[in-house]
């Protein structure tokens, strides 16, 4: 389907996420926002998770390495490449719980999803340790971190860009049981597409391929940049910049394999997945892995442009292996010349520190080499004597042993022992992870991310990279205050918006009855009814200071229970009046297996604001036959599962991603949201323990294609 953008033809395409929007599609979005899908002539609809999406035609498919399976059983799809080389997920357990490897899972429970296909590579682990149904506790994932943090399982499955860092946050250690560690190494997030659809687009499918591979090649380079284009405009989540920043600095690692290419499909590793599969009778069939792979995914010619403090990181790396070999060299040149060549061999020894010396002292992080036999520092660079106002290595021993020695001990940061294992080596140990270490001075803590290699085959001696990311940090918790007096002052101004036409309306009844009384007029029935108005806006406005009371001090009765067949009959004899009045019609549709279930009486407030945005953004519309809003109830599991759409026209993706926000109102103009949703995600979220999502739906109602706005609530059952 073509349509005129921006005076260029540009072909709409989709492509549907496997999951809700965060760094791990950051490519996608990269591509999007950089122009890279429009220089292709591409116009690319992104399509979040949902089992709404997940029901629709999308041209591209984002798929777990589960995708492998669906073609061994004959589904024709190519993958066009993957965005993880290593897959992220694992199974989180915490610290103390004891459990140290797969083993010790034996009589315990475990948290996996329903689909066994999606969970492969961790059955594929525990297995390999003769663990199964028989033998471990599998138990539904309720998607919920509390769960492992009050013992309701002893192990869950995770992303390692996720719930590690939520865990850390919060001070909690944990270990990660990673299959491949276990030797069980897995693509993830495979991009594919039907074949069918390659065929008949040869040249499309090839135009988006290549600009989502710039687009990752962007994001992976420029990891802050990309961020913050998530946090802007993808942000459904409402995760802090700060924590994207650590999710694409996680994911990275294992994005890009070893000799630096990303995306990339190996036959032989294809084909060992496919063994594993078959192992545990997932499928029954065989299957040619070339044939799955898309013809253009060969070994690239692609470099990464790095942000500077990655390439010193690699510089430093490549430094490492390049020191190496020169030690190599030297030694073997020792060999031959015999002992009498010492005074020689130092020489070149102290011009290779002189050298070495000056590449360090030319970078913008704090570079130090430690000798882990002895556990002291012997050479830093100046970034670190400039930070510390201090002149040399010499001062600096007069002081300390080690940069370890400054670190300040606080829980969810590294320390210069972490369970029993030095600092260096446990960076080594734990790559996968992004590591933060606190340093004083001056009487203020500092932040950096830190990283640490070997620089020989016996592990003697190694070099760190301390990069500071304290401004980025103040940064964001100054933007989080910012916004928190920012809404005061919206909320304030809501509040008087509010009231001011009820304050309207009593004025003009006063003066009516002012008048009839100065006039004479002996009209009693009509200053009856006037005074009986004014009593009833009085109750409205007193009402409202109640909402808004119990809502800023979270003030709500969760005790209070409804049937949900009485919630829906509540709802629409509250707001029957409004809609006849506006001619909208209400369409409700419970399952049958949910309709005598118990749920919270808060959700009758929540509901009620959302309905009320549709009722504002519909009553504007001139066409009277064919205004609707739709309220669609399931369940899933435990949960109740609310679907609420309307055909007003939606709010612009601009903006889609603010409304949840208290200082973001656009309800005086009769468009989008106001202060209401605020409130109906905090008691979501941090009173019913649920999720909410938002976004535009496309749809057809009467034979005509409709856009609105969709709000997807998921709550659990009180019974």
């Amino acid at each position: 389907m073509l349509s005129i953008l921006c005076g260029e033809t540009t072909q709409k395409v989709s492509i549907q996420l496997s999951w809700l929007n965060q760094f791990q599609f950051a490519g996608y979005y990269v591509a999007k926002e950089k122009g890279y899908y429009q220089e292709a002539g591409l116009d690319v609809e992104i399509k979040e998770f949902t089992e709404q999406s997940m029901k629709s035609h999308s041209d591209f498919v984002i798929r777990k390495s589960s995708a492998l399976i669906d073609r061994m059983n004959g589904e024709e799809i190519v993958a066009l490449g993957t965005s993880f080389e290593h897959a992220p997920l694992m199974l989180l357990v915490l610290e103390s719980s004891g459990i140290k490897t797969p083993k010790d899972l034996f009589g315990k429970k475990v948290m996996v999803t329903s689909d066994a296909k999606d969970s492969a590579s961790i059955l594929a682990m525990l297995n390999s340790f003769q663990l199964d149904a028989s033998n471990v506790n599998f138990i539904p994932h309720s998607f919920k971190l509390q769960d492992l943090i009050d013992g309701k399982t002893d192990a869950m499955v995770c992303y390692v860009s996720n719930e590690p860092l939520k865990l850390e946050s919060l001070g909690i250690k944990y270990k990660i049981l990673h299959p491949k560690d276990y030797g069980f190494d897995f693509y993830d997030d495979l991009l594919t597409v039907k074949k069918t659809f390659l065929e008949k687009n040869p040249q499309l499918t090839k135009d988006f391929y290549e600009a989502t591979t710039k687009g990752w090649e962007y994001a992976y380079a420029h990891i802050e940049e990309s961020a913050r284009i998530i946090y802007e405009k993808y942000n459904s989540q409402n995760k802090t910049l700060y924590e994207l920043i650590q999710e694409g600095e996680s994911l990275r690692t294992i994005a890009i394999s070893k000799d630096g290419q990303f995306g990339i499909l190996n036959n032989a590793k294809l084909s060992e997945m496919g063994s594993v599969f078959k192992v545990l009778g997932l499928v029954k069939n065989d299957f040619n892995a070339k044939d799955f792979i898309y013809e253009y995914n060969t070994p690239p010619t692609i470099t990464f442009d790095f942000d500077n403090h990655v390439k010193i990181i690699i510089s430093l790396i490549v430094l490492s292996v390049l020191t190496v070999i020169v030690l190599v060299f030297y030694y073997t040149k020792m060999l031959r010349r015999e002992i009498n060549n010492k005074e020689l061999a130092q020489k070149e020894l102290s011009l290779q520190n002189d050298f070495l010396g000056k590449v360090l002292d030319s970078m913008g992080h704090i570079v130090v080499v430690t000798d882990l036999k002895n556990r002291v520092m012997v050479m830093g660079n100046n970034e670190l004597f400039r930070f510390l106002d201090i002149k040399d290595i010499n001062e600096f021993k007069n002081n300390y042993n080690c940069i370890c020695d400054l670190f300040v001990e606080k829980e969810g940061f590294l320390q210069k022992e972490n369970d029993g294992v030095y600092w260096i080596e446990y960076l080594e140990k734990n790559q996968g992870k992004v590591h933060k270490v606190l340093i004083p001075h001056g009487g203020k803590e500092y932040l950096y991310f830190v990283d640490a290699k070997f620089l020989d085959v016996e592990k003697t001696m190694a070099i760190s990279v301390f990069t500071n990311i304290t401004d980025l940090k103040v940064m964001d918790d100054k933007i989080a205050n910012e916004l928190k007096i920012e809404a005061l002052n919206e909320m304030i101004i809501n509040i008087s918006h509010h009231w001011r036409q009820p304050l309207s309306l009593i004025s003009m009844l006063a003066g009516t009855i002012l008048v009839n009384i100065e006039m004479e007029m002996d009209n009693k029935e009509q200053i009856i009814k006037l005074s009986t108005n004014i009593i009833k806006t009085a109750k409205d406005i007193s009402s409202m200071l109640d909402i808004f009371s119990n809502r800023i001090e979270n003030n709500l009765n969760m005790d209070e229970t409804i049937l949900l067949n009485d919630l829906v009959k509540l709802l629409e004899f509250h707001f029957k009046e409004e809609l006849d009045k506006f001619h909208i019609v209400l369409n409700v549709t419970v399952a049958n297996v949910v309709e005598k279930k118990i749920v919270s009486k808060i959700l009758f407030d929540v509901q009620k604001e959302i309905i009320q945005n549709s009722i504002d953004i519909l009553k504007d519309i001139a066409d009277k036959d064919d205004k609707a809003i739709f309220i669609n109830i399931s369940s899933q599991m435990r949960e109740v599962i609310f679907d609420i759409y309307d055909n007003g026209g939606g709010v612009s993706e601009k903006n889609i991603g603010k409304i949840f926000d208290p200082y973001f109102t656009t309800y005086h103009q009769s468009k989008g949201k106001g202060l209401g949703l605020y409130f109906v995600r905090n008691t979501i979220h941090n009173l019913m323990d649920g999720e909410i999502l938002v976004q535009n739906k496309s749809f057809l109602h009467n034979n005509k294609e409709c856009t609105g706005l969709q709000t997807i609530i998921k709550i659990g059952f009180v019974n």
